[in-house]
């Protein structure tokens, strides 16, 4: 939705100085000067506080400066001085909306559209905040009906692309931001929706850097579309521009460390340097192996880590200069942490060290502890004999993460029951490694052939403990498969069509991962063929195993 930065007309009619100082803001608005324009509606709002003009441009320019709950004060001030403006009520939607409550910006929307049925915008904006709310044929339908009212409406067609997205949809979406891109031709917002698109549906990553190098061309100042267009590059394996652009991630967060502590730029000098745990766990596992080469430049290392991770990075990464610490409840507040002299977040050493696809610190870097290691090979001799493969099959997103991760966590993750294929393949025992909502599938005793390890792996040192006792791991693409590789453990990940950057296009294999090998989804977007394709191999792998078990030795004469 647009942010709100509406010059409002003057509405009940004011005359003489109270006019001309109220024309007098309205141009310095107009100009980008906010705080004088504001200054002097002040003025005039004390003066005749019922001017219903004055209160919604101070609305306007208290949003333009980041002040959102006064300017859902003045906004609704003016719905209150004229509750039959559609376009104040709109300023209450779009602001409720920028605040993350969906659910009354949505109300606000609606009431919007029937202040004013034929105004294709509002329709607009209201499909927007549906969207929001995860109403996608209510979405559908105020988009279609904004375009219905104003077929010129790039906006509305950008809606409608994202969500037929989520619909799966794919090609009907791009289509349309085509469409919209053909409008606006020079909109840095729609080239950056198709670029960002193009990456979603998979398969088209050479046309989504096209677009978003359009994208920051038209508008060099969006964060968003550097950030899209490095991951496109990552994933075309032009590492030295990708993981560049990348590091714009970080004006799209409002999570940082404090200004006061320094980036590390990668210089020579030795100092205690805070390496920081800045996203997921699989993200963390992936890129701890840094921590190593950093020290062996000089400085002492402070990694910082995920709790449920201190235990396996500590066994495997920690020295006398390395010190593994545990992420702050707090973060990002450095309370608690050592001092350090500068930082520099995990995902960004690849660019600080000059990472290339050829030179990528490949595994093994992680290790299970011996004592528990012994007691699951122990435990599992008791299983039986076969393939010992470990299974993942969904991933487990945190407690009210965004739609979009949600979404992602959606097209990666499949069931156990997708999966049973594998579990007809003989000469196989499957332990289950899944954690999170997706044992519940698994504790509906249809598959009693899978031993459940869950209820005793407590943390990621348990699960590396077992996992060093397996022969192989199948896994969607979750923190396991990166434990898994980060050990030298024969992983097979399967990958959904989009898959995430780091993989590359069109790879099977993995620079960062040498024991990995990657099942991809097809253009159908479907987990039918990737199993039917991890069966075959299983049954081959398992096959071979028990050959090579049952062959007699050659026993050399006496």
């Amino acid at each position: 939705m647009t942010q709100t930065a509406t010059q409002h007309p003057g509405g009940k009619p004011i005359n003489g100085f109270l006019l001309k100082q109220f024309q007098k803001g309205a141009k310095l608005f107009g100009e980008g000067r906010l705080a004088p324009a504001r200054a002097i509606l002040e003025q005039v709002a004390a003066r005749n506080p019922d001017h219903v003009g004055t209160i919604a441009n101070l609305a306007s320019i208290a949003s333009r400066m980041g002040d959102l709950p006064k300017a859902l004060d003045y906004a609704l001030r003016a719905v209150k001085i004229e509750p039959t403006s559609a376009l104040c009520m709109r300023d209450v939607g779009q602001l409720l909306f920028q605040m993350g409550r969906y659910e009354q910006a949505a109300a606000a929307c609606h009431i919007a559209t029937q202040l004013d049925p034929n105004n294709a915008r509002l329709h607009s904006d209201y499909g927007i905040t549906l969207r929001f709310l995860e109403r996608w044929d209510e979405a559908t339908a105020a988009s279609l009906r904004a375009l219905e009212l104003d077929p010129t409406n790039a906006e509305a067609f950008d809606n409608l692309a994202v969500t037929l997205i989520v619909q799966r949809d794919y090609d009907k979406a791009v289509q349309l931001f085509y469409e919209a891109i053909r409008l606006t031709p020079q909109s840095a917002e729609a080239w950056h929706n198709l670029g960002s698109s193009l990456c979603a549906v998979g398969g088209r990553t050479t046309e989504a850097v096209d677009a978003l190098r359009k994208a920051v061309a038209l508008d060099p100042r969006q964060a968003l579309s550097h950030m899209n267009l490095g991951m496109a590059l990552i994933r075309l394996g032009d590492f030295e521009n990708g993981w560049r652009e990348y590091e714009y991630r970080w004006q799209c967060s409002p999570v940082r460390r404090p200004a006061s502590l320094r980036r590390w730029d990668g210089s020579a000098k030795p100092r205690t340097l805070l390496l920081d745990a800045e996203q997921g766990l699989g993200d963390t596992l992936h890129f701890c192996r840094y921590a190593p080469l950093v020290a062996a430049r000089g400085h002492r290392v402070v990694l910082e880590v995920q709790q449920e991770l201190v235990e396996l990075v500590t066994d495997s990464l920690a020295s006398e200069s390395v010190t593994v610490v545990a992420r702050s409840k707090q973060y990002p507040s450095l309370d608690g942490l050592p001092p350090v002299d500068a930082h520099c977040p995990l995902m960004s050493l690849p660019m600080v060290l000059g990472t290339r696809p050829d030179s990528v610190p490949a595994a093994p870097y992680l290790r299970a502890d011996a004592a528990r290691s012994r007691i699951w090979r122990e435990r599992l001799a008791e299983l039986g004999g076969g393939l010992r493969v470990g299974l993942v099959w969904a991933g487990n997103p945190r407690r009210g993460a965004p739609i979009s991760v949600r979404q992602t966590d959606a097209r990666r993750s499949t069931t156990l029951a997708t999966l049973a294929p594998l579990l007809a393949v003989p000469r196989v025992v499957v332990v289950s490694l899944q954690k999170g909502a997706g044992v519940d599938e698994l504790r509906s005793g249809i598959f009693p052939e899978i031993y459940d390890a869950d209820p005793e792996l407590d943390n990621f040192a348990d699960t590396a403990a077992l996992v060093a006792n397996l022969d192989l791991v199948i896994s969607v693409d979750t923190s396991v498969a990166h434990l898994a590789g980060g050990m030298g453990k024969p992983v097979w990940m399967m990958s959904r069509y989009d898959g995430c950057f780091r993989w590359l296009e069109d790879r099977t294999d993995s620079p960062w991962y040498p024991s990995m090998r990657i099942f991809h989804q097809g253009a159908d977007r479907s987990w039918g063929p990737v199993v039917a394709k991890l069966a075959t191999a299983l049954s081959e792998t398992a096959a071979t195993r028990a050959d090579a078990s049952t062959r007699p030795c050659s026993v050399a004469a006496e």
